[in-house]
């Protein structure tokens, strides 16, 4: 726990060290109340924000994790790089039994700060986007799901959730994401349409996965597309804060996604009656569709907001033999892009 209440510290003492380079920075905010049906199940909830700076990190342990991000992305990149801090919370499908649901995926949380690297191709077609992150926090009891999760519902006025106590036992979480997006058939045109495809995955102590994604951009591209990262429970959200003209123009979407899973903590995990008797399915579909909406266009202080449903295979099955439904959530992201000179409302580490 004081490893990553420190991590956390160094997130922002970090994100604060060369505040001048600003970029850009992002809320994101997964939850299933805002999809079809409002359920409370599974992953129900996910929080994430990130300060992103263009040039070189003045902090050696930022440039040493900079210099090696390289290797996934290209030799001679110069990446933008994310600093994050987040949390995801999981429960079963009725939150107010206090007892063990051997039937049901388990409660759990993951509190963790990340730090992040993305960058186009260096060369003059840059069709390709390459993003690479390392997440280390804690998952359990010290991961704060509780204490959230019930403040939040006696704001909104929903059930109590009361069977924290049977949640994973508490575990270190670092993990390491890497993600590729293949833009096909931009060109300086007034072009409508945006095709793009990618593969990615993670490995770590919580979730080990790969995935294949695809996806479909509506709207005036003017030839240039931005990348489109699949999240997935926060491994990633879009972090592309460079100045397109794309963002400052209404935009939709749609993606599927293929992943293959060979472990996930969550749902396999042990916790205080043991683990459940269910079985995690070791592969999934996922569809997202969305819109981007420019709020700055009415006024230069306004985010970008983005709004997407995402609606996933079931993760699970009873060990009976029982099925379990698709999982759906919402998410809103505000994204407070790179200004345009003479903005009067320049970002910085903070905003005026």
């Amino acid at each position: 726990m004081k490893a990553a209440l420190a991590l956390a510290a160094a997130v922002f003492a970090a994100s604060t060290a060369h505040a001048d380079d600003f970029a850009g920075k992002q809320i994101s905010w997964d939850n299933d109340l805002w999809a079809k049906g409002r359920t409370d199940r599974w992953y129900t909830n996910g929080l994430r924000m990130t300060w992103t700076y263009d040039t070189e990190p003045r902090l050696e342990p930022t440039r040493r994790f900079r210099e090696a991000s390289r290797w996934l992305l290209w030799e001679g990149a110069r990446p933008s790089l994310g600093y994050g801090i987040g949390q995801a919370m999981y429960t079963p499908r009725d939150i107010e039994r206090s007892d063990p649901q051997f039937a049901d995926r388990p409660w759990g949380a993951f509190l963790y700060a990340s730090l992040s690297a993305h960058a186009e191709n260096p060369s003059d077609s840059r069709d390709e986007f390459r993003a690479t992150e390392v997440k280390y926090g804690i998952a359990g009891r010290y991961a704060m799901g509780e204490p959230l999760q019930k403040l939040v519902h006696q704001v909104v006025d929903s059930p109590e959730p009361r069977g924290w106590d049977q949640q994973v036992r508490t575990r270190i979480g670092l993990q390491l994401t890497h993600a590729r997006v293949y833009r096909i058939g931009d060109r300086p045109l007034n072009d409508m349409l945006g095709l793009q495809v990618g593969f990615g995955g993670a490995v770590g102590t919580l979730r080990t996965h790969a995935n294949l994604n695809a996806a479909l951009m509506f709207g005036d591209l003017k030839g240039s597309n931005a990348p489109l990262m699949i999240g997935n429970e926060g491994d990633f959200v879009a972090q592309d804060f460079a100045k397109r003209a794309q963002y400052s123009r209404p935009f939709a979407f749609v993606a599927v996604n293929g992943t293959a899973v060979a472990y996930n903590y969550f749902i396999e995990g042990r916790t205080p009656y043991g683990r459940s008797a269910i079985e995690a399915k070791r592969s999934y579909t996922m569809v997202v569709a969305g819109v981007s909406l420019p709020l700055q266009r009415l006024w230069a202080c306004l985010p970008r907001l983005v709004y997407t449903q995402t609606s996933r295979s079931s993760e699970f099955r009873n060990r009976d033999g029982g099925k379990e439904a698709r999982q759906r959530w919402g998410t809103f992201t505000l994204n407070w892009d790179r200004d345009a000179p003479g903005n009067p409302c320049t970002l910085g580490a903070g905003t005026r």
